[in-house]
C-alpha cells in the first residue's frame, strides 16, 4: 500500500471517529441535558403518548392510548391516587417496530419468541409498551397508584410491557400487562399485582430490590430472573396458574440473588424453580416460609443456599449435566426430627450416586416469614 492510500485511510478513520463523537455528544445532550433546563410538564387527568422529552409529573386520571418512551434524562413523579389507564386496542404512537411482535391472535402452534402454545402473540401494531426512565410514584394506602387497562372486559395481555429503569414505586396496584421490566435502580414497595401474563416482575441481569408486595395471579410466573441480583424480601406469593411458579431463576453463572423472609402460599407448584447451577456464588434462600404442599425445584449442582426456612413441602431436584458429588441443604426447619425420613419424603429425583447431606435439624421454628404486611 502507498504512503498517500495509507493516509488517506487514515483521514477517513478519523472523520469517522469525529461524526461518531459528535453524535454521540448529540445525544447526551438531547437525553441528559435538555430535560434538566425544560420546565416540568402536569399531565392531569389527560391523554399521554410519544416521546417524553422533559420531566411530567401525572396526576388525577391519565388515560395512555399510545406507546411512551421516555428519554434516559427525563424524570416521571406520579402523584398518590393517580390512576393510569391503558388502551388496548389503540396504539396511537407506536415506537417498536420489532417484526415478529407485530403478529396477532392466538398461538396454536409452537413456541413463538417467547410465545407459546395457548398465548396471545404480542400484536404491537395494536397493544401499548410504557418504557419510563426515572419514576417516583409513592402512593399512600388509602391513596395508591392504579396501573390497569382500560378495556372492559380486560384480560392479561391488554398490554404488553411497563418498564422502569431507577426509582421508588410504592402503594401501587398493578394488572393487565405482559411484562414489567425494573432496572438495578428500583424499589417496588408495598404493592399488589394481580392478572398478570408472563411476569409480575421480569429481573434481567438487575439488581432492584422488591419488598413488602403481595403477588395475586399470574398465568406464568410471579417473579422471573435472569442472570440478576436482586433483593427480594417479606413478600407474599399466592398460587399462579398452574405451570407457573412463584420466583422463577436462571442464575446464568453470575446471579446472587438474596431471597428472604417471605411466605410462599402455594398448592403443588413451585415456589422457586431454578433452571440452571454452576453459578460462581449462587446467592441466599433463608427465613422463608414455604408453606402448604409448595415445591422447590433446584439442579443438583446448585449453588442457592437453604437455611432457616419453614419447609413443609418437598424439594424436587433436576438433573444438569453428570450429577455427583453433594449438595449441603440446611439447617432448616422441616416439621419432623427424623433425618432419613426428611431424606427420603421430601426430596424427589435424587439420583443415586447423588449425596444430599442435611447438617443440621432445626428443633425450634425459625422467625421466618413476612415480618411486615397491608394485605
Amino acid at each position: 500500500m502507498s504512503r498517500s492510500k495509507y493516509l488517506r485511510g487514515v483521514h477517513w478513520f478519523l472523520k469517522l471517529i469525529l461524526i461518531l463523537s459528535a453524535l454521540l455528544a448529540l445525544w447526551f445532550m438531547v437525553a441528559y441535558l435538555l430535560p434538566q433546563v425544560l420546565p416540568t410538564v402536569r399531565v392531569i387527568n389527560s391523554q399521554k403518548y410519544g416521546i417524553i422529552v422533559q420531566n411530567e409529573r401525572w396526576g388525577g386520571e391519565v388515560n395512555v392510548i399510545g406507546d411512551i418512551w421516555a428519554l434516559p434524562g427525563t424524570t416521571v413523579t406520579i402523584d398518590p391516587g393517580t390512576h393510569i389507564r391503558v388502551a388496548r386496542d389503540s396504539d396511537k404512537s407506536n415506537l417498536h417496530f420489532l417484526p415478529w411482535a407485530f403478529r396477532s391472535g392466538l398461538n396454536t402452534g409452537e413456541d413463538w419468541f417467547g410465545v407459546r402454545n395457548g398465548e396471545l402473540f404480542w400484536d404491537e401494531g395494536q397493544k401499548i409498551q410504557i418504557r419510563l426512565s426515572r419514576v417516583y410514584g409513592i402512593g399512600t394506602p388509602q391513596q395508591p397508584i392504579r396501573l390497569y387497562s382500560a378495556a372492559s372486559p380486560h384480560s392479561p395481555y391488554d398490554f404488553n410491557i411497563f418498564s422502569v429503569e431507577s426509582g421508588v414505586l410504592s402503594y401501587w396496584e398493578l394488572s393487565h400487562y405482559r411484562r414489567m421490566l425494573i432496572g438495578t435502580e428500583v424499589t417496588v414497595r408495598d404493592s399488589v399485582f394481580t392478572d398478570i401474563a408472563e411476569c409480575a416482575v421480569c429481573i434481567e441481569y438487575k439488581n432492584p430490590t422488591i419488598i413488602n408486595n403481595v403477588f395475586r395471579s399470574s398465568l406464568r410466573d410471579h417473579i422471573f430472573i435472569i442472570g440478576a441480583s436482586p433483593k427480594i424480601t417479606d413478600n407474599i406469593f399466592f398460587q399462579p396458574s398452574p405451570g407457573g411458579s412463584a420466583i422463577l431463576l436462571d442464575p446464568q453463572v453470575v446471579g446472587n440473588p438474596q431471597i428472604s423472609h417471605n411466605d410462599f402460599e402455594l398448592l403443588f407448584q413451585p415456589a422457586i424453580k431454578v433452571v440452571t447451577g454452576s453459578e460462581q456464588r449462587g446467592g441466599e434462600v433463608d427465613f422463608n416460609n414455604f408453606g402448604g404442599n409448595s415445591l422447590i425445584e433446584i439442579p443438583c449442582d446448585s449453588k442457592l443456599k437453604f437455611s432457616n426456612n419453614q419447609i413443609r413441602g418437598t424439594v424436587k431436584m433436576s438433573h444438569s449435566g453428570n450429577c455427583v458429588g453433594k449438595l449441603i441443604f440446611g439447617p432448616n426447619y422441616w416439621f419432623s426430627i427424623d433425618k432419613e425420613v426428611i431424606l427420603k419424603e421430601k426430596f424427589m429425583n435424587k439420583e443415586l450416586q447423588f449425596i444430599i447431606e442435611i447438617p443440621e435439624l432445626l428443633t425450634k421454628i425459625p422467625k421466618s416469614g413476612r415480618r411486615m404486611g397491608r394485605y
